[in-house]
């Protein structure tokens, strides 16, 4: 019983019955239940010893290790925690219940996978976690929804088989303890690295991020945007940690991703590149190895959930309130949504690492691990990086969007001309907690027994306001270049729109010419074994006296297609010898 009463105030528990909850009773009572369990979620993790471990029994002599606790997994559940609560106050509209309950059971089930202790839960939860989100891309908004979920479903299913495969070939299969995956010359090292780098959004593989994320609902992509990427990452420092190789891989995946947000004209397009860079930083500090790696990665997805966080409900509140999805369509929304561009702006100062903001002190350790492990050219990337997230974003996004007039009338409003005041209220508490971590960093410092670095001195902080300015000046004389324009920008996803695409169909057409060819050989021989079975004697051409001169067949013809078959059978066995 004291095992039971354990796992049902487990944290992730507690949200997944919620969503259970949800879908069950009536849509107006849903409004309310998600911030309910979300704060009853935070509540429980608050109340649990973190010496504590909670085992249930599964299949078997199986066990689902529900609850083992360190310092990162408890950093990542505490702020899982946190956002859960911040977005499910922001998804307090009325109806949608699907989507809400699939947001609970999407975060419970988050907080189960970093809470895990052997490899058979994590991969359950994994798993509960991508069907949850999928549901969520197909519930958005727009007929792309259901186009971009079968993609998403398609990509997270490839990257969780992989995983399982992995899992599947350790040394302890599904029994083992989530922890380092040393051996880089095992298939299962490489197939565990795809199935996360799929979920991290590494490339070729990340390009399901700008392609979902903006298609599902600014609810459901604030959630999104919270805990997959997150979750991945927390994977990545349990298996790949010290991972040398993958630090110029992970800089050069966070420069691109920054030119091409630099470039993009969906608001919510160009938010989700950067989840793409900046889960790139994060895997290039814990790459790069040492506690100051890992914990730089950990802080770091921190503080993008909760600065990225206000800018996606910034987004969503504009296109909520406004109907507007395209920059080339805003402009001015300062006069019209003040608080929405005041915590827009805050949060694009954090994210580009400005001094006294959350992302400053993050983004100091990673530097530090680069610097440390004398990754020189990837801590210039890095860098470069962070300049291009200054261009696009808080440079950009501000202009733009909010402070620039518009150069046409905006189009009329689809929505109701006004955020409502609960999506204000959880976007206004996110922005507290980015000034607060970036004033009092030392806060998160000592969750990770880190030793604060001299963040404020003023050589640091006059080294990032220099750059920052420096790269100010370039935007303000060709801002006329730097607006954004209508079209489609691809990336790798070329591959995936065009050259997979017609792959495919080309590989369809084949499949039809060959049946289309050979139909006569497949039609006879189904004939003929229905031929067999009905009259043995007509199988060699003998004639009875109930049978017909058109269903007679000769052993000539039959022996064609044994021939056919028996070739085939060979083939099979030589291919698989």
């Amino acid at each position: 019983m004291y095992d039971l009463i354990h796992v049902f105030l487990h944290p992730g528990i507690v949200l997944i019955l919620t969503g259970a909850v949800i879908a069950l009773l009536p849509k107006a009572a849903s409004r309310y239940l998600l911030p309910l369990g979300a704060l009853a979620a935070l509540a429980a993790l608050l109340g649990t010893d973190k010496s504590l471990s909670i085992e249930a029994p599964f299949v078997g002599e199986l066990k689902l290790s529900l609850f083992v606790c360190d310092e990162i997994s408890w950093f990542f559940g505490l702020v899982f925690a946190v956002i859960g609560v911040i977005g499910s106050v922001y998804s307090m509209d009325k109806g949608r219940r699907g989507e809400k309950a699939a947001s609970a059971v999407y975060a419970g089930s988050a907080l189960m996978t970093v809470f895990a202790g052997n490899m058979l839960t994590f991969i359950i939860f994994w798993e509960v976690m991508a069907i949850a989100s999928i549901y969520m891309v197909f519930q958005g908004n727009g007929p792309d929804a259901r186009r971009s979920s079968y993609r998403y479903m398609v990509m997270h299913l490839f990257g969780g088989n992989m995983l399982l495969a992995g899992v599947m070939l350790l040394p302890g299969g599904i029994t083992a303890a989530v922890g380092p995956v040393t051996d880089t010359d095992s298939l299962a090292y490489w197939l565990m690295f795809i199935g996360t780098g799929v979920n991290c959004a590494l490339p070729p593989f990340h390009t399901w991020v700008a392609d979902s994320y903006p298609q599902a609902t600014p609810e459901s992509q604030l959630f999104m945007g919270s805990y997959t990427t997150k979750v991945a990452v927390y994977a990545m420092i349990r298996f790949f940690a010290g991972t040398e190789w993958l630090v110029i891989f992970a800089a050069v995946t966070a420069v691109l991703a920054a030119c091409m947000a630099l470039i993009e004209n969906d608001l919510r397009k160009l938010l989700s590149y950067h989840i793409v860079s900046q889960v790139a930083m994060m895997v290039a500090g814990l790459a790069a190895g040492g506690d100051v790696g890992a914990a730089g990665a950990a802080m770091h997805a921190a503080f993008n959930i909760l600065y990225k966080g206000v800018l996606l409900m910034a987004a969503g509140n504009i296109f909520t309130a406004r109907g507007l999805r395209y920059i080339t369509d805003m402009g001015g929304l300062a006069r019209k949504m003040p608080v929405t561009a005041v915590c827009a702006f805050i949060a694009s100062f954090a994210i580009a690492g400005v001094p006294y903001f959350s992302g400053f002190a993050s983004k100091a350790l990673i530097m530090d691990a680069l610097h440390a492990g004398g990754f020189n050219m990837s801590y210039i990337l890095v860098t470069m990086a962070g300049v291009g997230t200054w261009l696009s974003i808080t440079m950009k996004i501000n202009y733009f969007v909010f402070i620039k007039k518009p150069e046409r009338e905006l189009p009329a409003e689809d929505g109701p001309g006004r955020v409502p005041a609960y999506k204000v209220l959880a976007m206004a508490a996110a922005t507290v907690l980015v000034v607060i971590t970036g004033i009092r960093p030392e806060i998160c410092y000592d969750m990770l027994s880190m030793d604060p670095p001299h963040l404020f001195v003023a050589d640091h902080v006059l080294e990032y306001i220099g750059l920052f300015a420096g790269a100010t000046v370039p935007f303000v004389l060709l801002r006329t270049f730097m607006a954004p324009h209508e079209g489609i920008n691809l990336d790798v996803d070329r591959f995936y729109r065009i050259t997979l695409y017609r792959g495919i169909f080309a590989l369809s057409d084949v499949v039809h010419l060959f049946f289309a060819k050979y139909a006569v050989i497949f039609d006879n021989f189904y004939r003929s074994v229905g031929d067999a079975l009905r009259s043995p004697g007509r199988v060699f051409g003998l004639r009875t006296t109930d049978s017909k001169e058109e269903n007679a067949r000769s052993i000539g013809e039959m022996v064609h297609v044994m021939a056919i078959l028996c070739v085939i059978a060979l083939i099979t066995i030589l291919v698989m010898d």
